[in-house]
Formats: C-alpha cells, sequence, structure tokens
C-alpha cells in the first residue's frame, strides 16, 4: 500500500510537472516583455530579427554596446 502511495504521488507530481511545460515547450514566451516592449513598426521601418540558440543568447551580455546603437 506504502508503495503504490509513493508511486501515486510521483505520477501525480511528474504529470503536473510536465504538462505545465507543455504549455511552452517550444519556450516561446522567453522574450515575451521584451516583445511588448517594442514599439510598432513605423512605414517602410527595416527591421531584423535575431533567430538563435545559447550562443547568441550570450551576445546581448558580452557587446551590449552593440545593441543599443542599432536598435
Amino acid at each position: 500500500m506504502r508503495n503504490q502511495a509513493i508511486l501515486f504521488t510521483l505520477f501525480i507530481t511528474f504529470s503536473v510537472m510536465h504538462n505545465a511545460s507543455a504549455q511552452d515547450w517550444a519556450n516561446l514566451k522567453r522574450y515575451e516583455k521584451e516583445n511588448a516592449a517594442l514599439s510598432l513598426a513605423a512605414a517602410f521601418e527595416k527591421r531584423v530579427i535575431f533567430m538563435g540558440n545559447s550562443i547568441t543568447e550570450g551576445w546581448l551580455r558580452t557587446r551590449p554596446s552593440f545593441f543599443e546603437a542599432n536598435q
């Protein structure tokens, strides 16, 4: 009976954790605040979208002046 209770608890815990992460499996909300803070693009304004990974993630920390000058 005790083993069943432990297994049941583990199952429920795993299910809850998995469901929470499954809602945003692609981590699309990672930059939700930053995206919301952007103004709308003006007519004919050119913007760049960076698509990267953990390597490009560090660029802002190592060269913030580049990104400030090129917003």
